[in-house]
């Protein structure tokens, strides 16, 4: 990609360098799965696609099952198109500046679910992830201390689900009074964000107010309201995407565009196409809004004080994260630490495991840099790929038309076997299995494990560095690929 080209590059001592490529060339990204019962993606035949598309047919993404807001971003609507290939190996279209992500990993996962339960609905399905930024990402309304203020106010935490509170162990703390106000009892279903005037909800409890302002303060602060601007802090400023995007809205051209094409454009293409129609890009405010507490999140301070874990008395003590002069952290007075170690919070699933969960199926998120467990040993299987990549002559990869007849080569079943697969996955199993009978040794060598014990402290050196199997199990990768001549291993005994 583009993106990874360096400016810059090793000069020998002579002053002389090589010649710096304008690009890194071609590159494609691709998502795939693989199983020991269907080998690397899946081949679907003409009559199963019928009948997922006939069950996919005016069907939508949804906000049940989290999907909604990824389709927007990635396909500008909800609605699930009609499938042309097996989702189970995709690849982003070649030259594409979009990055693959965590939007697009949710899609391809409610695509796959939708041919499972096609071609095999008396199955259970479990679904195994590395721990990448994109499979880890949080739900996006989930329970997150990091996605709260101290205090009410500001953006942070009005999108916060509720929650329930299911008993006192775990979730209620030393200072909570069962008849405060303020606090949340037993059984109750907890809010995180002051309702808007008439939005009450008698199901959920939110504290009534900030239980830290005083009568007339709460009155005073609980609406927003437009106050002036002095004039000599007045300052011209270039309008904001939501400015640009309600003003072309009103025009003929944002209106052909739509909205939410016009919020996938970047700033500066707003701008070109507010400049097109009229439209000034700057804009010198003369009033601003000050904030009231209703319609905005709790924040950590109420959150923790509802479930009795502030005491009121040291009030002025309590801080995001409060750390004492030597450094180190003290735990009773940090907020984020209080209600990060409920177990609500605790138990918090990631957006990918909440999206499987409303699939009918399971995600495993697996350890961070270990990529020997990732799902199956798909790990293994690009190590492999790469490998035979890597062996062909630059003249088969230069050109599009080369580059994706080479790519459609190599991610062949016929090079990538079944067989092969379950090779992959019995070593990631190996490894597994390796890890329990560490843990159930601790220091113990064990002489009969799996994997060997060296490996293993090998493998902890290369980890801190490296993250790809043809990294850390180079040998056992290229033990399937052929040891002469650029053509790959077409079967494994």
């Amino acid at each position: 990609s583009e993106n990874c080209s360096l400016p810059y590059q090793w000069v020998d001592p002579n002053g002389k360098r090589v010649m710096l490529p304008k690009s890194n060339g071609a590159s494609t990204m691709i998502s795939a799965f693989q199983s020991r019962e269907y080998g690397f993606g899946m081949e679907i035949t003409e009559v199963q696609m019928k009948e997922i598309n006939a069950q996919r047919k005016d069907k939508h993404y949804t906000a049940e099952d989290g999907a909604d807001e990824a389709a927007l971003k990635v396909n500008g609507t909800t609605a699930k198109p009609q499938l042309t290939s097996s989702p189970f190996i995709q690849q982003l279209a070649f030259g594409g500046s979009v990055y693959w992500n965590s939007d697009h990993m949710i899609l391809q996962v409610c695509d796959i679910m939708d041919c499972l339960k096609v071609i095999a609905p008396e199955h259970e399905y479990v679904f195994l992830f590395d721990h990448s930024s994109g499979h880890a990402k949080k739900r996006a309304n989930g329970l997150d201390v990091k996605n709260m203020n101290v205090d009410w106010g500001g953006s942070a935490g009005m999108d916060m689900r509720t929650t329930n509170i299911e008993e006192r162990d775990g979730y209620i703390g030393p200072y909570h009074e069962e008849n405060n106000p303020w606090m949340v009892k037993v059984g109750q279903t907890l809010g995180h964000v002051y309702p808007k005037a008439g939005e009450e909800d008698s199901n959920v409890f939110v504290p009534p107010s900030p239980f830290n302002l005083t009568a007339t303060a709460r009155e005073e602060k609980e609406f927003d309201v437009e106050v002036d601007i002095p004039i000599e802090k007045r300052k011209e400023r270039s309008k904001h995407k939501k400015e640009l995007i309600a003003e072309l809205m009103e025009t003929e051209t944002g209106r052909k565009v739509g909205i939410t094409n016009l919020w996938k454009l970047k700033l500066p293409d707003l701008q070109e196409k507010a400049r097109g129609v009229g439209i000034d890009i700057k804009i010198t405010p003369t009033t601003k809004t000050k904030a009231g507490w209703r319609g905005r999140g709790i924040g950590l301070l109420a959150a923790a004080y509802a479930r009795g874990w502030v005491d009121k008395e040291n009030l002025k003590q309590y801080q995001s994260m409060k750390y004492d002069d030597d450094g180190n952290l003290v735990k009773k007075y940090s907020l984020q630490y209080l209600l990060g170690q409920c177990k609500d919070f605790q138990d918090e699933v990631t957006q990918l495991e909440f999206v499987c969960k409303m699939q009918g199926a399971r995600a495993i998120i697996t350890p961070k840099y270990h990529a020997e467990l990732a799902g199956e040993g798909i790990e293994y299987t690009w190590g492999f790929l790469k490998s035979i990549y890597r062996r062909f002559p630059l003249a088969k990869k230069k050109g599009k038309a080369n580059f994706e007849a080479l790519l459609a080569k190599i991610l062949s079943r016929d090079n990538i076997t079944t067989n092969l697969v379950r090779k992959f996955s019995r070593r990631a199993r190996a490894y597994m299995e390796t890890y329990v009978a560490l843990d159930m040794n601790e220091d113990k060598e064990m002489k009969d494990a799996p994997i060997p014990h060296r490996k293993i402290e090998q493998l902890k050196k290369v980890m801190k560095s490296h993250r790809a199997a043809i990294d850390f199990d180079k040998s056992f990768v290229l033990s399937f690929v052929a040891k002469d001549g650029f053509e790959p291993l077409l079967s494994v005994s």
